[in-house]
């Protein structure tokens, strides 16, 4: 074993992750018989990426299935909590989308159960609601909300607290209530603000709905900030684009075929994405240079 830290093998030869930490590990096996005789193999220690096929857990490195989730009948838009504990998801075959189910998990897919669920359904005029986010203290959830204020229509990102106690607050709203941007609104890494999309643009807004500030123009989408925040990714006309937090200097890291952007990984060092569909799936990951681009499979989400 190359490295102990990351990984140990059991008696029946199966490499387990021993640590927090993410990396590649050189496994080498000797015959006992012979001891001239040896084998290798590379062994990734991954984080769970998330993905709503059915709603499965799949490692990020190849794609492979973890466990269903309990109880699932189609969870979609699933998201993970900062600290990789709990994730949220909503059910896409709900009659009325209005509920975010929260899952608590021990780091394995097989340790995963239903802890808690956030009911918006008795929310005044609150009809639809999808795409939820943890804030980076969970104390919080983002997600892009739909209904009727009065005579009024509305979309837009909302926030209400992550015990669904009290009323959610629109934050933002939709110029265009026929656009439909992808846009998936998400919370900065400390907390502070929201960035999301809409028919103007990517935009991003304190969380208390105060000096929101457009980022990058339409056909802006989808904006994620590195967990430094030291760097600005976004899908826009088919590319993903790096920049500075404040949208300047932009740069196309994937030209062509992308759908959307999905997530940014912990360690900052990849991005998830949705492309053109294959016999793999459609789920894919890239570095955030833009190299080492590849399919992974999935079926139209991933978040780490």
């Amino acid at each position: 074993m190359s490295d102990p830290t990351l990984a140990t093998i059991t008696p029946t030869g199966a490499a387990t992750p021993s640590s927090t930490s993410t990396g590649e590990i050189v496994v080498t096996a000797t015959a006992h018989a012979d001891p001239s005789k040896t084998s290798t193999m590379v062994v990734y220690v991954d984080d769970w990426i998330l993905t709503d096929y059915n709603a499965f857990l799949m490692n990020s490195h190849g794609g492979y299935y973890g466990a269903r989730l309990p109880l699932a009948d189609d969870y979609e838009d699933c998201d993970w909590s900062y600290d990789q504990q709990k994730f949220i998801c909503m059910d896409g075959n709900a009659s009325s989308q209005t509920a975010f189910y929260i899952f608590q998990t021990d780091g394995t897919p097989a340790g995963t159960k239903l802890v808690s669920t956030i009911d918006l359904s008795k929310v005044q005029g609150l009809v639809w609601a999808g795409e939820p986010r943890f804030s980076p203290d969970e104390t919080q959830v983002i997600f892009q909300g739909e209904g009727l204020a009065g005579l009024s229509l509305f979309l837009g990102p909302m926030i209400v607290d992550a015990a669904g106690k009290t009323p959610p607050k629109l934050i933002a709203s939709e110029p265009n209530i026929l656009d439909i941007t992808f846009s998936s609104p998400r919370f900065s890494p400390d907390g502070k603000q929201v960035l999301y999309a809409q028919s103007t643009g990517l935009w991003i807004v304190n969380v208390d709905g105060t000096n929101a500030r457009l980022l990058a123009p339409p056909p802006a989408s989808q904006g994620v900030l590195s967990p430094d925040m030291t760097a600005l990714y976004y899908a826009s006309g088919g590319n993903i684009y790096r920049a500075n937090p404040d949208g300047l200097n932009a740069v196309a890291v994937v030209t062509g075929n992308v759908v959307r952007l999905m997530d940014v990984s912990p360690n900052g060092l990849q991005l998830a994405y949705l492309g053109p569909n294959t016999a793999d799936g459609n789920v894919y990951l890239v570095n955030v240079d833009g190299t080492n681009n590849r399919v992974t499979y999935g079926l139209d989400w991933a978040s780490w």
